[in-house]
């Protein structure tokens, strides 16, 4: 190597530093742009405000699942990722957090939760949810649709079920931050 480039090289170091360093800055920005109108709105934080279920034969009820005070997080990121968990806070708490008995870990069944990665089809009005992990073992693989509408700060899920015990289903989700 010869001394001019060898006096170059910190020089040409320091410029393609400062092009990846912009490009590493650009990147969330351009990702960020490339969002249609609907996916922003998802893109944070949501708790759960309720569930229903509403029977055939009129009455109306919450998911088991999580019961009538349900509680429950659901996370949109701007990258596609997305995580839920919803919980019956009214489950009894174990005895011996480290050895629970068969009993109250069936007790913990009031738990529902998955993570993996969405898209929105605004044309649609339809979130898929496609989770990686799940506390469902069936969830795994699946593809999960979710009918939706905003209203003010809040996001509703809703829709009717072709057939069985259930007619129509709604989860309601408020929107508590945004990742930004």
């Amino acid at each position: 190597m010869s001394n001019v480039q060898r006096r170059m090289l910190p020089m040409i170091m320091r410029s393609m530093l400062s092009v990846l360093f912009g490009f590493t800055m650009c990147v969330p920005l351009l990702h960020a742009e490339s969002q249609t109108g609907d996916q922003k709105l998802f893109v944070g934080t949501w708790k759960l405000v309720s569930t229903e279920e509403k029977l055939r034969d009129g009455h109306t009820r919450p998911y088991s699942d999580v019961g009538a005070k349900g509680r429950g997080l659901l996370m949109y990121s701007e990258d596609g990722h997305m995580c839920v968990a919803m919980m019956d806070p009214a489950r009894p708490q174990w005895r011996n957090d480290e050895n629970p008995t068969d009993a109250e870990k069936i007790s913990a069944a009031g738990f529902a939760s998955y993570c993996g990665t969405y898209k929105v089809d605004e044309k649609k009005h339809l979130m898929v949810h496609y989770p990686d992990i799940s506390f469902s073992p069936n969830f795994v693989g699946s593809t999960q649709e979710r009918p939706y509408r905003f209203e003010g700060k809040r996001l509703i899920y809703s829709a009717v079920v072709p057939e069985g015990e259930v007619e129509r289903w709604t989860i309601v989700w408020e929107k508590v931050s945004d990742f930004q």
